[in-house]
């Protein structure tokens, strides 16, 4: 089964927000064959730090929870480039 679909963000806060991800779900039976069905989820995810957050995603025609890592290599860079700047 492969699911194709797209992710729309709307962060209600700094550490919550909520997505709606529209999509198609492709699949293979052996006794049917191939077939395409609509598929859309809702969800929320919390910002538990500046690297992790927690997800939720409830839909048609799965359902989902889980643990997203974050990495920022922008915020690294900067952090590095202004102690240069600062030290220099």
């Amino acid at each position: 089964m492969e699911v194709t679909c797209g992710q729309w963000n709307l962060w209600l806060t700094r550490s919550f927000s909520v997505f709606a991800e529209p999509g198609v779900d492709l699949y293979h039976l052996a006794d049917h064959g191939f077939g395409v069905v609509p598929a859309l989820e809702l969800g929320g995810r919390v910002q538990l730090s500046t690297h992790a957050a927690l997800t939720v995603r409830l839909g048609y025609p799965t359902v989902a929870s889980g643990l997203s890592v974050l990495q920022l290599p922008c915020q690294g860079m900067n952090a590095m480039s202004s102690m240069t700047k600062s030290t220099g």
